[in-house]
């Protein structure tokens, strides 16, 4: 298990620190979203992930997907696909 001491504020397309350990996104909306993640592999190449989070908590979550995603990875960005969300660097 992963113990992280600081979180930061991550928006949408914003390029993330180099230090990170991983990301938090959180959808607020009621709908099910899309995020493109962009995770930094040990050879500092570059891959991509599609996830679908499911929707917030203001509406009852009728959906197998939990409304926030955790990432326990270092991260270069996140892109959400449809609109905007929460995103968390963790360190």
């Amino acid at each position: 298990m992963r113990l992280y001491k600081n979180l930061k504020p991550l928006g949408s397309g914003e390029t993330a620190g180099i230090n990170n350990k991983g990301v938090l996104i959180c959808n607020t909306e009621t709908l099910t979203g899309t995020v493109l993640l962009e995770v930094i592999n040990c050879d500092n190449s570059i891959a991509g992930l599609t996830l679908t989070i499911g929707a917030g908590a203001s509406s009852p979550n009728t959906h197998l997907d939990p409304n926030y995603f955790l990432f326990p990875f270092t991260v270069k960005r996140w892109t959400s696909l449809d609109w905007p969300m929460n995103g968390y660097e963790l360190y």
